[in-house]
C-alpha cells in the first residue's frame, strides 16, 4: 500500500482516520466514492489475512498458514487446504522470486 495515511489507519481499524486519509490523498480519481463502514470491515479483514499469509510463507509456517487461510471469510467453503508439500512449493517459489528481484 503507497499510502502510509491509509495503511495506519487499516492497521488500526480506524474507519474515521482512513476517510480522512482518503479525502486527503491527492491519487484517487476525482469520482471515487468513500468506502461505507462494512466495506471498510472488509477491507481491513482482507489486509489482515493477507498480512498473516505472507508471515506465515515468511516465516516457513505452516500451521500459521493454514490458520490465515481458514480465516478468509472470502474462501469458497469448499475450497481445498494446500498440503504442506504443497506449501513447501509455495516457499521455494516466493524465495526464487525474491531472489530474482
Amino acid at each position: 500500500m503507497q499510502n502510509p495515511a491509509l495503511k495506519a489507519a487499516i492497521d488500526a481499524n480506524d474507519y474515521t482516520a482512513f476517510i480522512a486519509a482518503r479525502k486527503a490523498d491527492t491519487n484517487k480519481p476525482s469520482d471515487a466514492t468513500q468506502p461505507t463502514q462494512e466495506q471498510f470491515n472488509q477491507i481491513v479483514a482482507h489486509y489482515k489475512t493477507r498480512t498473516a499469509i505472507d508471515a506465515a510463507i515468511t516465516a516457513k509456517d505452516y500451521n500459521a498458514f493454514i490458520i490465515a487461510l481458514k480465516s478468509n471469510t472470502n474462501r469458497p467453503s469448499d475450497a481445498r487446504m494446500p498440503t504442506q508439500d504443497e506449501f513447501t512449493k509455495m516457499i521455494a517459489r516466493a524465495t526464487q522470486s525474491h531472489t530474482q528481484n
